[in-house]
């Protein structure tokens, strides 16, 4: 399970990355993962492959999780 210390709570960050979405109009938020109860990353990628065969999805994550 994800270490959730010191992170924002789900609505909060939801509401923010939705901001970003009307910056930018390619950019779809979703609260997929919330939905699936999905922990991982690559079950969330999974689910949303099957769910939506043919659609490219570009993986954003923060410098923080890059090392």
């Amino acid at each position: 399970m994800k270490a959730v210390t010191g992170m924002a709570p789900f609505a909060v960050r939801f509401r923010e990355a939705k901001k970003t979405a009307i910056v930018n109009q390619r950019i779809v938020v979703s609260d997929f993962e919330a939905k699936t109860s999905s922990c991982y990353t690559v079950e969330t990628i999974s689910a949303l492959k099957a769910q939506l065969p043919g659609i490219s999805f570009v993986w954003v994550m923060g410098a923080d999780l890059l090392v």
